[in-house]
């Protein structure tokens, strides 16, 4: 009997991979190589057991081209005690959605949440700047005569 591992859709997939989750991309180096979610890691589906205290703790997001060899993953990492999902579609759905891939050997750099946190910081500072300035143009704190 199989372990349960929900599939998920682009929408659910692309919001745990902007917050940073660990998806495992389990095709073939080859396969990988030639296009892959960026920040995927790469462990072929009969590799999972080999790789497992490898990974970061957590919850697992599995991918393939299409979806059955990802279901197959998120059923074996489930098995293994680690909770995991599968991408509906896999890497095909992915890029036909416009969302990025990356190719070669490497994971890739791709950061999205820190992105938009450093962003969201960048704002609240010049903000905060410009409060600043227009408060020393009129003069700055009044102070009170010691008495």
């Amino acid at each position: 009997m199989p372990a349960d591992a929900e599939e998920i859709d682009l929408a659910m997939a692309r919001a745990i991979w902007e917050a940073g989750g660990l998806i495992v991309d389990v095709r073939t180096p080859e396969e990988y190589a030639a296009g892959h979610i960026p920040g995927a890691i790469n462990v072929p589906v009969d590799r999972i057991a080999f790789h497992l205290e490898r990974l970061p703790p957590g919850q697992v997001v599995t991918v393939c081209s299409m979806g059955n060899r990802a279901r197959r993953g998120a059923e074996r990492f489930a098995r293994l005690g680690r909770p995991a999902m599968h991408l509906r579609g896999g890497t095909k759905a992915w890029a036909a959605a416009g969302y990025p891939l990356v190719t070669g050997p490497d994971p890739g750099e791709w950061r999205p949440l820190a992105r938009r946190v450093l962003r969201r910081v960048t704002e609240v500072l010049r903000h905060a700047t410009e409060l600043a300035t227009r408060w020393a143009r009129r003069g700055g704190p009044r102070r009170r005569a010691a008495g």
